[in-house]
């Protein structure tokens, strides 16, 4: 799959930071869902998924491809209305798939976008933490792909 390999080159050149782990790239949020050319991955100007937001305005996400063949997509998730030092937490069914590295999240700044598909379907949610030394959950969105 094209994207896929271009996706796993970005990480290797250190252009994504969210893995099983938790991987970054350098694309301004608040242009992500304007047009594909804002993001380095070949996906076509018709394939981007709705835009949610948390309903405290603290994040968005959005799926940045269609879904494929397989039954996957890839989404995207960034800080929305303010700047927050913590991290990102993927989970399906109330179980925790990923977590992103801890960060400052700056509002409508950079996105963090899973270099793995999300298996199309529901039970999927995404928080916004923060205060590593006591975690506190700030928002949360629950989505299908």
């Amino acid at each position: 799959m094209r994207l896929k390999s271009v996706l796993l080159s970005f990480v290797t050149a250190g252009a994504l930071v969210l893995s099983p782990v938790a991987l970054t790239a350098p694309a301004n949020a608040a242009s992500v869902p304007s047009s594909p050319a804002s993001i380095s991955a070949p996906v076509q100007p018709n394939s981007y998924g709705k835009r949610i937001c948390s309903s405290n305005g603290v994040m968005c996400i959005q799926r940045i491809t269609s879904v494929d063949e397989s039954g996957t997509a890839y989404v995207s998730a960034w800080a929305n209305t303010v700047t927050w030092y913590g991290w990102f937490e993927l989970y399906r069914n109330g179980s925790r798939v990923t977590k992103s590295k801890t960060a400052t999240w700056e509002a409508g700044g950079i996105g963090t976008y899973l270099p793995n598909p999300l298996a199309k379907g529901g039970g999927w949610s995404m928080r916004a933490m923060q205060n590593p030394s006591a975690p506190v959950q700030i928002a949360e969105i629950s989505f299908g792909v």
